[in-house]
Protein backbone atom coordinates (compact mmCIF):
# COMPACT_ATOMS: atom_id res chain seq x y z
CA UNK A 1 0.00 0.00 0.00
CA UNK A 2 1.49 3.33 -1.09
CA UNK A 3 1.59 6.24 1.34
CA UNK A 4 0.07 9.64 0.77
CA UNK A 5 3.01 11.78 -0.32
CA UNK A 6 2.54 15.54 0.08
CA UNK A 7 5.08 17.68 -1.72
CA UNK A 8 5.88 21.35 -2.27
CA UNK A 9 8.74 23.06 -4.09
CA UNK A 10 9.96 26.64 -4.28
CA UNK A 11 12.21 28.13 -6.95
CA UNK A 12 12.73 30.90 -9.47
CA UNK A 13 10.68 29.48 -12.32
CA UNK A 14 8.44 30.47 -15.19
CA UNK A 15 4.88 30.74 -13.90
CA UNK A 16 2.77 27.63 -14.31
CA UNK A 17 0.22 29.86 -16.07
CA UNK A 18 2.87 31.09 -18.50
CA UNK A 19 2.16 34.73 -17.66
CA UNK A 20 5.29 35.51 -15.69
CA UNK A 21 7.83 34.06 -13.34
CA UNK A 22 9.96 34.60 -10.29
CA UNK A 23 10.32 32.88 -6.95
CA UNK A 24 7.17 30.90 -6.25
CA UNK A 25 5.68 27.69 -4.94
CA UNK A 26 5.58 25.03 -7.63
CA UNK A 27 5.37 21.25 -8.27
CA UNK A 28 2.88 20.84 -5.43
CA UNK A 29 0.66 17.92 -4.59
CA UNK A 30 -3.01 18.52 -5.24
CA UNK A 31 -5.29 19.64 -2.46
CA UNK A 32 -2.79 21.54 -0.31
CA UNK A 33 -4.74 24.31 1.48
CA UNK A 34 -3.93 27.86 0.35
CA UNK A 35 -2.79 28.91 3.85
CA UNK A 36 -0.28 26.05 3.90
CA UNK A 37 1.13 27.09 0.52
CA UNK A 38 1.40 30.67 1.77
CA UNK A 39 3.18 29.60 4.94
CA UNK A 40 5.50 27.36 2.96
CA UNK A 41 6.34 30.24 0.60
CA UNK A 42 7.09 32.50 3.58
CA UNK A 43 9.47 29.95 5.11
CA UNK A 44 11.28 29.22 1.86
CA UNK A 45 11.53 32.88 0.95
CA UNK A 46 13.76 33.26 4.02
CA UNK A 47 16.11 30.70 2.43
CA UNK A 48 16.67 32.90 -0.63
CA UNK A 49 20.15 34.50 -0.54
CA UNK A 50 21.83 37.21 -2.55
CA UNK A 51 25.10 35.27 -2.56
CA UNK A 52 25.54 31.59 -3.26
CA UNK A 53 26.04 29.82 0.10
CA UNK A 54 28.75 27.18 0.28
CA UNK A 55 28.80 23.99 2.27
CA UNK A 56 31.66 22.74 4.46
CA UNK A 57 33.16 21.03 1.39
CA UNK A 58 33.27 24.28 -0.56
CA UNK A 59 30.55 23.20 -2.96
CA UNK A 60 27.15 24.93 -3.29
CA UNK A 61 25.15 24.27 -0.12
CA UNK A 62 22.47 21.58 -0.07
CA UNK A 63 20.59 22.74 3.01
CA UNK A 64 18.75 20.24 5.21
CA UNK A 65 15.87 21.82 7.07
CA UNK A 66 12.90 20.85 9.21
CA UNK A 67 10.25 23.39 10.21
CA UNK A 68 6.88 22.77 11.87
CA UNK A 69 4.15 25.29 11.10
CA UNK A 70 0.36 25.27 10.72
CA UNK A 71 0.07 21.64 11.78
CA UNK A 72 2.60 20.32 9.22
CA UNK A 73 6.21 19.23 9.49
CA UNK A 74 8.09 20.45 6.40
CA UNK A 75 11.14 18.33 5.55
CA UNK A 76 13.26 20.21 3.04
CA UNK A 77 16.40 20.07 0.94
CA UNK A 78 17.44 23.41 -0.57
CA UNK A 79 19.89 23.11 -3.47
CA UNK A 80 21.86 26.27 -4.25
CA UNK A 81 24.02 27.26 -7.21
CA UNK A 82 21.50 26.13 -9.83
CA UNK A 83 21.27 27.76 -13.23
CA UNK A 84 18.56 30.34 -13.78
CA UNK A 85 16.92 31.13 -17.10
CA UNK A 86 19.90 33.31 -18.00
CA UNK A 87 22.38 30.50 -17.41
CA UNK A 88 23.77 32.05 -14.22
CA UNK A 89 24.35 29.90 -11.13
CA UNK A 90 22.20 31.95 -8.77
CA UNK A 91 18.98 29.96 -8.63
CA UNK A 92 17.84 27.61 -5.86
CA UNK A 93 15.28 24.84 -5.48
CA UNK A 94 13.58 23.98 -2.21
CA UNK A 95 12.19 20.46 -2.44
CA UNK A 96 9.97 19.58 0.52
CA UNK A 97 7.79 16.79 1.83
CA UNK A 98 5.01 17.68 4.24
CA UNK A 99 3.79 15.46 7.09
CA UNK A 100 0.70 16.17 9.19
CA UNK A 101 1.72 16.55 12.84
CA UNK A 102 -0.49 13.80 14.25
CA UNK A 103 -0.05 11.36 17.13
CA UNK A 104 1.80 8.85 14.97
CA UNK A 105 4.42 11.41 13.95
CA UNK A 106 4.74 12.82 17.48
CA UNK A 107 5.36 9.33 18.84
CA UNK A 108 7.77 8.18 16.15
CA UNK A 109 10.09 10.66 14.38
CA UNK A 110 11.20 7.84 12.07
CA UNK A 111 8.20 8.90 9.98
CA UNK A 112 10.34 11.75 8.61
CA UNK A 113 13.89 11.11 9.83
CA UNK A 114 14.31 7.95 7.75
CA UNK A 115 13.37 9.69 4.46
CA UNK A 116 16.47 9.20 2.29
CA UNK A 117 18.22 12.01 0.40
CA UNK A 118 17.49 10.21 -2.87
CA UNK A 119 13.88 11.37 -2.58
CA UNK A 120 15.01 14.97 -3.19
CA UNK A 121 16.13 16.51 -6.47
CA UNK A 122 17.69 19.74 -7.70
CA UNK A 123 15.86 19.54 -11.04
CA UNK A 124 12.44 21.20 -11.19
CA UNK A 125 11.20 18.95 -14.02
CA UNK A 126 12.07 15.84 -12.05
CA UNK A 127 10.50 17.38 -8.96
CA UNK A 128 7.17 17.58 -10.76
CA UNK A 129 7.12 13.77 -10.89
CA UNK A 130 5.79 13.31 -7.36
CA UNK A 131 6.61 9.81 -6.04
CA UNK A 132 3.90 7.44 -4.91
CA UNK A 133 6.02 6.32 -1.98
CA UNK A 134 9.10 7.68 -0.25
CA UNK A 135 12.29 5.63 0.03
CA UNK A 136 13.34 5.19 3.63
CA UNK A 137 16.36 3.93 5.49
CA UNK A 138 16.52 1.79 8.61
CA UNK A 139 14.49 3.19 11.50
CA UNK A 140 16.31 4.52 14.53
CA UNK A 141 15.98 3.28 18.06
CA UNK A 142 17.10 5.34 21.03
CA UNK A 143 19.97 2.93 21.59
CA UNK A 144 21.19 3.13 17.99
CA UNK A 145 20.69 6.91 17.78
CA UNK A 146 22.58 7.54 21.02
CA UNK A 147 25.45 5.35 19.80
CA UNK A 148 25.65 7.29 16.52
CA UNK A 149 25.78 10.55 18.47
CA UNK A 150 28.24 9.26 21.06
CA UNK A 151 25.82 9.87 23.92
CA UNK A 152 25.62 8.14 27.29
CA UNK A 153 23.06 8.68 30.04
CA UNK A 154 24.88 11.67 31.54
CA UNK A 155 25.44 13.51 28.26
CA UNK A 156 21.88 12.73 27.15
CA UNK A 157 20.49 14.33 30.31
CA UNK A 158 22.71 17.38 29.77
CA UNK A 159 21.48 17.81 26.20
CA UNK A 160 17.87 17.68 27.34
CA UNK A 161 18.70 20.42 29.87
CA UNK A 162 20.34 22.39 27.02
CA UNK A 163 17.11 22.19 25.03
CA UNK A 164 15.23 23.87 27.87
CA UNK A 165 17.80 26.65 28.03
CA UNK A 166 17.30 27.13 24.29
CA UNK A 167 13.53 27.18 24.68
CA UNK A 168 13.58 29.76 27.47
CA UNK A 169 16.10 31.98 25.67
CA UNK A 170 14.30 31.68 22.30
CA UNK A 171 17.69 31.59 20.59
CA UNK A 172 19.15 29.00 18.25
CA UNK A 173 21.33 26.29 19.75
CA UNK A 174 24.35 25.49 17.57
CA UNK A 175 25.44 21.85 17.61
CA UNK A 176 29.08 21.08 16.76
CA UNK A 177 30.11 17.62 15.60
CA UNK A 178 33.02 16.23 13.62
CA UNK A 179 30.47 13.92 11.97
CA UNK A 180 28.83 16.90 10.29
CA UNK A 181 25.39 16.49 8.78
CA UNK A 182 25.44 12.73 9.39
CA UNK A 183 24.61 13.32 13.04
CA UNK A 184 21.48 15.44 12.43
CA UNK A 185 18.93 12.65 12.10
CA UNK A 186 20.03 10.46 15.04
CA UNK A 187 20.55 13.53 17.21
CA UNK A 188 17.07 14.82 16.47
CA UNK A 189 15.67 11.37 17.22
CA UNK A 190 17.26 11.46 20.69
CA UNK A 191 16.04 14.99 21.42
CA UNK A 192 12.56 14.30 20.05
CA UNK A 193 12.08 11.24 22.26
CA UNK A 194 13.17 13.15 25.39
CA UNK A 195 10.83 16.16 25.13
CA UNK A 196 7.12 16.66 25.99
CA UNK A 197 4.75 16.48 23.01
CA UNK A 198 4.06 20.21 23.02
CA UNK A 199 7.78 20.95 22.70
CA UNK A 200 8.15 18.47 19.84
CA UNK A 201 5.51 20.45 17.94
CA UNK A 202 7.76 23.52 17.91
CA UNK A 203 11.14 22.04 16.93
CA UNK A 204 12.97 23.35 13.89
CA UNK A 205 16.31 22.24 12.46
CA UNK A 206 18.81 23.56 9.93
CA UNK A 207 22.17 22.22 8.72
CA UNK A 208 23.52 25.76 8.17
CA UNK A 209 22.65 29.44 8.44
CA UNK A 210 21.58 31.19 5.24
CA UNK A 211 19.47 33.90 6.87
CA UNK A 212 20.58 35.25 10.27
CA UNK A 213 17.03 36.49 10.90
CA UNK A 214 15.58 32.96 10.75
CA UNK A 215 15.70 31.42 14.23
CA UNK A 216 15.84 27.62 14.28
CA UNK A 217 15.76 25.51 17.43
CA UNK A 218 18.86 23.61 16.34
CA UNK A 219 21.54 24.58 13.84
CA UNK A 220 24.20 21.99 13.05
CA UNK A 221 27.18 24.20 12.41
CA UNK A 222 30.34 25.42 14.14
CA UNK A 223 29.97 28.76 12.36
CA UNK A 224 28.34 30.95 14.99
CA UNK A 225 28.78 34.28 16.70
CA UNK A 226 30.40 34.83 20.08
CA UNK A 227 27.04 35.40 21.77
CA UNK A 228 25.27 32.37 20.31
CA UNK A 229 24.44 29.22 22.29
CA UNK A 230 26.53 26.19 21.34
CA UNK A 231 27.10 22.58 22.38
CA UNK A 232 29.99 20.44 21.10
CA UNK A 233 28.93 16.79 20.79
CA UNK A 234 32.51 15.56 20.55
CA UNK A 235 33.86 17.21 23.69
CA UNK A 236 30.81 18.25 25.71
CA UNK A 237 32.06 21.84 25.71
CA UNK A 238 29.18 24.33 25.78
CA UNK A 239 28.09 27.76 26.99
CA UNK A 240 24.55 26.61 27.79
CA UNK A 241 24.62 24.68 31.05
CA UNK A 242 25.43 25.96 34.51
CA UNK A 243 24.73 24.50 37.97
CA UNK A 244 21.94 26.96 38.67
CA UNK A 245 19.89 26.16 35.56
CA UNK A 246 20.46 22.41 35.94
CA UNK A 247 19.28 22.58 39.56
CA UNK A 248 16.17 24.48 38.47
CA UNK A 249 15.29 21.97 35.76
CA UNK A 250 15.93 19.07 38.11
CA UNK A 251 13.35 20.52 40.50
CA UNK A 252 10.77 20.59 37.71
CA UNK A 253 10.81 16.80 37.68
CA UNK A 254 9.51 16.18 34.17
CA UNK A 255 12.56 17.61 32.37
CA UNK A 256 15.06 14.80 32.92
CA UNK A 257 12.65 12.06 34.01
CA UNK A 258 12.75 10.13 30.75
CA UNK A 259 16.41 10.84 30.02
CA UNK A 260 17.32 9.40 33.43
CA UNK A 261 15.13 6.30 33.02
CA UNK A 262 14.96 5.75 29.24
CA UNK A 263 16.04 2.10 29.50
CA UNK A 264 13.43 1.15 32.11
CA UNK A 265 10.24 2.98 31.10
CA UNK A 266 7.86 3.57 28.21
CA UNK A 267 8.61 7.15 27.28
CA UNK A 268 5.71 7.58 24.89
CA UNK A 269 3.21 6.43 27.49
CA UNK A 270 4.73 8.82 30.03
CA UNK A 271 4.69 11.87 27.73
CA UNK A 272 1.17 11.07 26.51
CA UNK A 273 -0.06 10.89 30.10
CA UNK A 274 1.90 14.04 30.99
CA UNK A 275 0.14 15.98 28.22
CA UNK A 276 -3.25 14.50 29.09
CA UNK A 277 -2.80 15.49 32.73
CA UNK A 278 -1.65 19.02 31.86
CA UNK A 279 -4.74 19.45 29.68
CA UNK A 280 -6.97 18.29 32.54
CA UNK A 281 -5.30 20.77 34.88
CA UNK A 282 -6.19 23.55 32.47
CA UNK A 283 -3.19 24.24 30.21
CA UNK A 284 -4.77 24.19 26.74
CA UNK A 285 -1.41 23.61 25.03
CA UNK A 286 0.22 21.45 27.73
CA UNK A 287 3.34 23.61 27.37
CA UNK A 288 3.66 25.70 30.55
CA UNK A 289 6.57 24.44 32.68
CA UNK A 290 4.71 25.16 35.93
CA UNK A 291 1.75 23.06 34.80
CA UNK A 292 3.90 20.25 33.41
CA UNK A 293 5.69 20.20 36.76
CA UNK A 294 2.37 19.77 38.56
CA UNK A 295 1.30 17.13 36.02
CA UNK A 296 4.50 15.22 36.72
CA UNK A 297 3.83 15.44 40.46
CA UNK A 298 0.34 14.02 39.91
CA UNK A 299 1.73 11.13 37.88
CA UNK A 300 4.67 10.34 40.15
CA UNK A 301 3.89 12.02 43.48
CA UNK A 302 2.84 8.88 45.33
CA UNK A 303 6.12 7.10 44.70
CA UNK A 304 8.23 8.92 47.28
CA UNK A 305 7.93 10.76 50.57
CA UNK A 306 8.64 14.45 50.16
CA UNK A 307 10.36 16.63 52.76
CA UNK A 308 8.32 19.36 54.45
CA UNK A 309 9.70 22.14 52.27
CA UNK A 310 8.83 20.32 49.05
CA UNK A 311 5.27 19.62 50.26
CA UNK A 312 4.71 23.29 51.06
CA UNK A 313 6.23 24.39 47.74
CA UNK A 314 4.10 21.95 45.74
CA UNK A 315 0.93 23.16 47.46
CA UNK A 316 1.77 26.83 46.91
CA UNK A 317 2.52 26.23 43.22
CA UNK A 318 -0.75 24.35 42.73
CA UNK A 319 -2.82 27.00 44.52
CA UNK A 320 -1.18 29.79 42.48
CA UNK A 321 -1.10 27.95 39.13
CA UNK A 322 -2.07 30.18 36.16
CA UNK A 323 -5.09 28.09 35.11
CA UNK A 324 -8.83 28.11 35.54
CA UNK A 325 -10.00 26.21 38.62
CA UNK A 326 -11.22 22.69 38.02
CA UNK A 327 -12.37 19.68 40.05
CA UNK A 328 -9.37 17.74 38.75
CA UNK A 329 -6.89 20.32 40.03
CA UNK A 330 -8.75 20.74 43.32
CA UNK A 331 -8.60 16.99 43.90
CA UNK A 332 -4.82 17.14 43.52
CA UNK A 333 -4.61 20.19 45.81
CA UNK A 334 -6.63 18.27 48.38
CA UNK A 335 -4.22 15.32 48.29
CA UNK A 336 -1.23 17.61 48.94
CA UNK A 337 -3.06 19.66 51.56
CA UNK A 338 -3.92 16.50 53.50
CA UNK A 339 -0.21 15.65 53.66
CA UNK A 340 0.56 19.22 54.76
CA UNK A 341 -2.05 18.90 57.51
CA UNK A 342 -0.71 15.52 58.62
CA UNK A 343 2.77 17.03 58.87
CA UNK A 344 1.44 20.01 60.88
CA UNK A 345 2.76 22.53 58.35
CA UNK A 346 1.56 26.04 57.48
CA UNK A 347 2.01 27.91 54.21
CA UNK A 348 4.29 30.90 53.86
CA UNK A 349 2.43 32.43 50.92
CA UNK A 350 -0.41 34.90 51.44
CA UNK A 351 -1.52 34.47 47.82
CA UNK A 352 -1.73 30.69 48.25
CA UNK A 353 -3.75 30.99 51.44
CA UNK A 354 -6.14 33.44 49.78
CA UNK A 355 -6.60 30.93 46.95
CA UNK A 356 -7.29 28.19 49.47
CA UNK A 357 -9.86 30.32 51.32
CA UNK A 358 -11.59 31.14 48.03
CA UNK A 359 -12.00 27.43 47.49
CA UNK A 360 -13.22 26.94 51.05
CA UNK A 361 -15.90 29.61 50.59
CA UNK A 362 -16.75 28.77 46.98
CA UNK A 363 -17.40 25.74 44.79
CA UNK A 364 -14.96 22.86 45.07
CA UNK A 365 -14.81 19.15 45.79
CA UNK A 366 -16.14 18.28 49.29
CA UNK A 367 -12.87 16.64 50.35
CA UNK A 368 -10.98 19.88 49.74
CA UNK A 369 -13.44 21.86 51.87
CA UNK A 370 -12.85 19.42 54.71
CA UNK A 371 -9.04 19.62 54.33
CA UNK A 372 -9.18 23.42 54.04
CA UNK A 373 -11.22 23.67 57.24
CA UNK A 374 -8.68 21.48 59.01
CA UNK A 375 -5.89 23.76 57.78
CA UNK A 376 -7.71 26.93 58.90
CA UNK A 377 -8.45 25.40 62.28
CA UNK A 378 -4.76 24.61 62.78
CA UNK A 379 -3.76 28.10 61.69
CA UNK A 380 -6.17 29.75 64.16
CA UNK A 381 -4.99 27.66 67.11
CA UNK A 382 -1.33 28.23 66.18
CA UNK A 383 -1.70 32.01 65.92
CA UNK A 384 -1.40 34.54 68.75
CA UNK A 385 -4.75 35.01 70.49
CA UNK A 386 -5.58 38.38 68.90
CA UNK A 387 -4.71 37.15 65.37
CA UNK A 388 -6.71 33.98 65.92
CA UNK A 389 -9.66 36.10 67.07
CA UNK A 390 -9.54 38.11 63.85
CA UNK A 391 -9.67 34.90 61.80
CA UNK A 392 -12.57 33.62 63.90
CA UNK A 393 -14.46 36.85 63.26
CA UNK A 394 -14.37 36.11 59.52
CA UNK A 395 -16.38 32.91 60.04
CA UNK A 396 -20.11 32.67 60.42
CA UNK A 397 -22.99 30.27 60.87
CA UNK A 398 -22.43 26.56 61.25
CA UNK A 399 -18.72 26.80 60.47
CA UNK A 400 -18.20 29.34 63.26
CA UNK A 401 -20.02 27.14 65.78
CA UNK A 402 -18.06 24.08 64.65
CA UNK A 403 -14.72 25.86 64.96
CA UNK A 404 -15.58 27.26 68.40
CA UNK A 405 -16.51 23.84 69.75
CA UNK A 406 -13.19 22.38 68.56
CA UNK A 407 -10.71 25.09 69.46
CA UNK A 408 -11.98 25.52 73.03
CA UNK A 409 -10.47 22.10 73.73
CA UNK A 410 -6.96 23.55 73.50
CA UNK A 411 -5.31 26.20 75.67
CA UNK A 412 -4.39 28.47 72.76
CA UNK A 413 -7.82 27.96 71.21
CA UNK A 414 -9.51 29.06 74.42
CA UNK A 415 -7.35 32.18 74.44
CA UNK A 416 -8.48 32.93 70.87
CA UNK A 417 -12.12 32.57 71.94
CA UNK A 418 -11.60 34.88 74.93
CA UNK A 419 -10.00 37.47 72.65
CA UNK A 420 -12.82 37.09 70.15
CA UNK A 421 -15.61 37.62 72.67
CA UNK A 422 -13.76 40.45 74.41
CA UNK A 423 -13.55 42.14 71.04
CA UNK A 424 -17.33 41.89 70.73
CA UNK A 425 -17.91 44.00 73.89
CA UNK A 426 -18.50 47.70 73.02
CA UNK A 427 -15.48 49.54 74.44
CA UNK A 428 -17.42 52.71 75.24
CA UNK A 429 -19.48 50.98 77.98
CA UNK A 430 -18.68 51.78 81.62
CA UNK A 431 -18.13 49.09 84.26
CA UNK A 432 -21.54 49.80 85.75
CA UNK A 433 -23.19 49.32 82.36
Amino acid sequence: MSEKVIQCCYSNVISETGTGGGLQVTACSEGIPAQIREEYARIQDSNVTSQEPKGADGNPLNLYEIVIQKGYLMLTRVAYGLKDRGGRHNNMLSHSYLFPVDQALLADPNVFLTVEDGNFTDDIQRAKQIPQELKRGEPYTLKSAMALCGLNRESYVQLIYAMYVQRESKRSLYIHSSKGEAVIRPFLYCIWKGLPLAYRRTLSVSSAVVNPNSVRTLIFSSDHGMDELFYDLDTGENNVLDPRSMKKYRRWGFVDYFAEHYDSMDGEEYFARLEETALKIGDGKAAKPKILKIAHQILCGGREELPAGALQKNLVEALCAPVERSAYMDTYICSVLQKVNDAGLLLDSEMAEESLMERLNGETVPELKTAAEEYLLRKITAAPAKEGAVMLAQLSGERFERFCSRIQETENGSACLDAYYWGRVPQELSWES
